[in-house]
């Protein structure tokens, strides 16, 4: 049974918690991106993306915002990132996940073997894989998806194409989700994600590290 002395405790630490919350800067995509972020993630246009940035451009922090806010505000939604292994992956963009989830105190909790991030109130998901082969591909079959980033497009092999065509655009027909396609010039002007990239089919978007403020 509570005492009195243990109850007062618990009001004081839940009141204390409820401060320093609200002390807290709050996140709001608009506010945390700059405009060509913005503008590529959140731009009128075709629900199909594909971005050409330099190193440093932000393309990834962008990648977390948005998806970030997603899963924050929609329900038992998953948005789900990919590039070409795993490991990869988890050198790209799970820093800058863990950096913002922790600056921001957003109810969302992460799981370092999965590599998913799963906000409870909402019941949505943020899952970062890798594809790096025709085989590993078709473990997305099937998936129902709010959006979807394919990063650093330019680093896959020619099955990119199938990927995109038969198993992701297929995973966002029940929700009208978006695919976002992104990465850096190739050495050649040649393969799949140029061709996206020159594409009118595609809403297209280049944006280097000087457009980048921080």
């Amino acid at each position: 049974m509570k005492t009195p002395k243990s109850i007062l405790k618990e009001i004081q630490r839940r009141e204390a918690e409820r401060l320093r919350r609200e002390s807290l800067p709050q996140f709001e995509f608009t506010n945390f991106c700059f405009n060509a972020q913005t503008d590529f993630f959140r731009g009128s246009g075709s629900r199909f993306r594909a971005a050409v940035c330099s190193r440093r451009a932000g393309k990834t922090v962008g990648i977390v915002a948005d998806a970030l806010d997603t899963i924050l505000n929609e329900k038992n939604v998953t948005c789900l990132y990919v590039t070409l292994t795993k490991g990869s992956a988890r050198g790209i963009i799970w820093q800058d996940l863990v950096r913002i989830i922790d600056e921001y105190d957003l109810d969302i909790k992460l799981n370092n073997v999965r590599l998913e991030a799963l906000c409870e109130s909402t019941g949505s998901r943020f899952e970062i894989a890798g594809a790096k082969d025709n085989t590993e591909i078709e473990k997305f079959r099937g998936k129902k998806l709010r959006k979807v980033y394919l990063d650093e497009a330019q680093s896959f092999r020619s099955y990119i194409k199938y990927f995109v065509d038969d198993i992701l655009i297929p995973c966002l027909r029940d929700l009208k989700g978006s695919l976002y396609i992104t990465g850096t010039p190739g050495p050649v002007k040649a393969g799949y994600f140029y061709d996206v990239s020159q594409s009118k089919e595609w809403n297209n978007h280049k944006w280097t590290a000087f457009d980048n403020p921080h």
